[in-house]
């Protein structure tokens, strides 16, 4: 299990879906959490104030360095109304050789946060379309 200073996650509510995403055209499951700041999770974390993402494709193989087409993460602050989008990136030191993971951190501010998570993944073999999920997170 995780250790007792490990930060809370929380999970989307459901997977994504990924087509003709693995090596054989088959179709990827995606997860997709959020770490309210601030956190020690791996530098750079989120800090006060912040939103950490994290979106991994299962069985896919690492990352491309570039992306073609954004992954987004769109926002809304529902205790402020503070909204916007962030592109989530690849990190060499999160699942460099697989499966593809990419983050992003955001100023969302505190309070309590609704995302969405969609749009195109490049792995090292292939460009996926994926579909929406949907998360919440509490930024104290």
């Amino acid at each position: 299990g995780f250790g007792p200073d490990a930060p809370p996650t929380q999970d989307f509510m459901y997977p994504s879906i990924g087509t003709n995403c693995l090596a054989d055209g088959s179709t990827a499951i995606a997860t997709a959490l959020s770490v309210a700041g601030p956190a020690k999770i791996p530098t750079p974390g989120p800090g006060p104030g912040q939103t950490a993402y994290v979106f991994t494709a299962v069985g896919t193989p690492g990352p491309a360095e570039v992306q073609k087409l954004p992954l987004n993460v769109t926002w809304v602050n529902l205790t402020t109304g503070k909204s916007g989008t962030v592109a989530l990136k690849p990190r060499t030191d999160i699942n460099a050789d697989g499966p593809t993971t990419l983050t992003a951190i955001a100023d969302t501010g505190s309070g309590s946060i609704m995302s969405t998570i969609f749009g195109q993944v490049t792995t090292k073999e292939k460009q996926c379309q994926f579909m929406p999920t949907i998360g919440s997170t509490v930024v104290p």
